[in-house]
Parts: C-alpha cells; sequence; structure tokens
C-alpha cells in the first residue's frame, strides 16, 4: 500500500497539469479495491498545500467524470 500511496504522489508531483496526471494515473497499475487510494492520496497532497491549488480539484473531476458510482 505504501509503495501505491508513493506511486501516486509522484505522479501528481511530477505531471506538469491535470491531464498529464490524470492519464498517467489511469495507466498505472491499480487494482481493483484499490481506486479509494487515489481520492485518498489527492485529498491529502490539496491538504498539503498553504493555499487551495484547482490543480487537484481538477483531478478529482476528472476521474469523478470518468468513473460515475452510483
Amino acid at each position: 500500500m505504501v509503495h501505491l500511496r508513493k506511486t501516486i504522489y509522484l505522479v501528481m508531483v511530477s505531471s506538469v497539469d491535470f491531464e498529464e496526471a490524470c492519464h498517467k494515473l489511469l495507466k498505472c497499475k491499480i487494482r481493483e479495491g484499490q481506486e479509494m487510494e487515489v481520492c485518498t492520496m489527492v485529498l491529502e497532497c490539496c491538504m498539503q498545500e498553504r493555499t487551495y491549488l484547482p490543480y487537484y480539484g481538477h483531478i478529482g473531476q476528472r476521474f469523478c467524470a470518468l468513473f460515475e458510482l452510483y
């Protein structure tokens, strides 16, 4: 689990924009049941910033649009 969290964090921090980050995260080997970890990491990264960055909001919005859950 630690390896997955580290991978998600590094993808988000190293990406140029939110579209690249989403594309890279979709290519990661995230097993069924670990999808929630992406949401958790987006929130945790957003909380670590001093001010709100729309970057993390766009990532969350993109994943919500891609994977509508009931």
